[in-house]
């Protein structure tokens, strides 16, 4: 068995950079969308709002659209409040855990008994 580093997969030096291609848009964005889908033809909304969009972009956002128009109820409500309106994602109340001020304390006095031993 050899020693040292095994050779990398990849010759650009070490891990790739962020494409960020995913967008998603806010709920007021989606709101304008199915409101207009619902007056409107599929073809029409797709060229309206999304017409870079080409081959299966093009068949994700139709789908998306779609379930935007199922859920429209939902829609209505994040898109039309100025609370959640700007929001891209919900997270329900009582989804995040919520440490009280005791337990944040204890949290934080292990960490730092364990970082006078020598800890990272």
């Amino acid at each position: 068995m050899g020693r040292g580093r095994r050779p990398r997969v990849n010759q650009n030096r070490g891990r790739r950079p962020n494409q960020f291609k995913n967008s998603t848009p806010t709920y007021e964005h989606r709101l304008q969308i199915v409101r207009f889908f619902a007056n409107n033809s599929m073809k029409e909304t797709l060229t309206r709002y999304f017409l870079d969009a080409q081959g299966t972009t093009k068949e994700t956002k139709r789908k998306s659209i779609h379930l935007w128009a199922k859920n429209k109820a939902k829609t209505e409500r994040l898109g039309s409040t100025n609370a959640t309106r700007a929001m891209r994602k919900l997270r329900e109340v009582g989804t995040a855990t919520v440490l009280s001020k005791e337990t944040e304390l204890q949290l934080v006095t292990w960490i730092n008994e364990y970082r006078a031993d020598g800890a990272p």
